[in-house]
């Protein structure tokens, strides 16, 4: 089992430090490695820096806070705690505050079942069809009014407020998200009702024979 869980994790590791660099700048500071978002998009973090010869340090952690606040980008910082278990103190001692998350692993070829709410389809948006422009948009748009209405309770918040961030992504971005999605890299998925739209959305990212499920978020109305 211990070394079932190693591999897993180093698995991990490898897909950690490789899914953003196709859409990022990379720079090391130290111990953690930065990635700066080349594009249009969510901004991206900092993470230990894979083969490092020593944790990252408190100045490492310094260093990159002052190089986030630079770039106008969010003081954030992402890694698996049983790989990396130092950096939790380091971190909390320089004042951030920490979300310890469990690590979720499904076992490969697992497939679990899950029910579909009464008049709500979910789709796979389609990167070579006329309409990718508008699923794209539409996708962000609730990511981005999901995740800025915290807690995961009923609230008020749904297509109208959608709608008003709406906004479709530029020449450039749309073909970033593009090649990623024709790539394979990326996979973006819609619930959708036939009245009110799409409600819900999440991506896979992909590298290898590993895949996350990011970005899940639901208006807080649906």
């Amino acid at each position: 089992m211990v070394d079932q869980e190693a591999k897993i994790f180093e698995r991990l590791e490898h897909f950690y430090d490789t899914v953003c660099r196709d859409v990022a700048i990379v720079e090391e500071h130290g111990g953690l490695v930065l990635f700066v978002r080349s594009g249009q998009g969510w901004p991206f973090y900092a993470r230990p820096r894979r083969g490092a010869p020593e944790a990252p340090s408190a100045a490492d952690v310094a260093a990159v806070r002052a190089r986030q606040r630079a770039l106008g980008a969010p003081e954030a910082f992402e890694w698996v705690h049983e790989t990396t278990p130092g950096l939790l103190a380091t971190v909390r001692a320089a004042g951030l505050p920490v979300l310890l998350a469990p690590l979720l692993v499904l076992a490969d070829g697992a497939r679990p079942d899950a029910a579909v709410p009464d008049g709500v389809r979910v789709r796979l948006i389609d990167q070579a069809g006329p309409g990718y422009a508008a699923d794209l948009a539409a996708q962000r748009a609730v990511a981005q009014v999901g995740f800025g209405c915290p807690g995961t309770g009923i609230a008020t918040a749904g297509p109208a407020e959608r709608d008003a961030v709406l906004a479709v992504p530029d020449p450039a971005a749309l073909a970033e998200a593009r090649r990623r999605a024709v790539s394979g890299r990326i996979v973006t998925a819609v619930a959708e009702s036939a009245t009110d739209g799409v409600l819900a959305s999440a991506v896979l990212q992909r590298v290898g024979d590993v895949a996350e499920i990011a970005g899940v978020a639901t208006l807080p109305s649906a």
